[in-house]
């Protein structure tokens, strides 16, 4: 029980965070399928990447946010991209795309991919990605506040002459 109390208070700590928590690894390489059966892969702009599935109720109430999020950022280009790790059959995941209006791209990793991220622990997993690095990975839900201040500090980082 105490375990659980200590996991709960960590999570909650995390979730009123204002910036992202600094991780310092390499972001992986990838080319993976998308929902239409074509081939997505990283470059190097900058991008939100969002583990999820369908039958995550958190997951699904994020994609609003998210969907913001992908509209204001991409002039600046930030990509939102999520990865689905749904088990087959799939059409499930084209319905929730087309029910939830999802605009960003939905890919399907494999387990390579997962474990190149550092693994995935929970859903949604979020993973902030600039310069190549991920820069902040987060566990559950998070505000969009949250993600935008964290995306904000590293696309317009304070100038360090004022």
């Amino acid at each position: 029980m105490n375990r659980f109390i200590c996991l709960l208070i960590l999570l909650l700590l995390s979730c009123e965070s204002d910036k992202a928590p600094k991780i310092n690894l390499k972001a992986p390489q990838y080319s993976l399928p998308d929902l239409e059966g074509n081939t997505f892969s990283s470059d190097s702009s900058s991008s939100l990447v969002v583990f999820w599935a369908t039958w995550c109720k958190p997951c699904l109430l994020e994609i609003p946010a998210l969907n913001q999020i992908h509209r204001k950022y991409a002039k600046h280009s930030l990509k939102v991209i999520g990865m689905n790790v749904d088990t087959p059959p799939l059409e499930k995941v084209h319905r929730v795309a087309e029910q939830y209006k999802i605009e960003y791209p939905v890919l399907f990793p494999d387990q390579q991919t997962k474990d190149d991220f550092g693994g995935i622990k929970a859903l949604p997993t979020i993973l902030l990605i600039h310069n190549g690095n991920i820069e902040g990975k987060w566990y559950g839900s998070q505000p969009k506040s949250i993600l935008e201040k964290a995306i904000d500090l590293k696309l317009f980082p304070p100038n360090a002459n004022n």
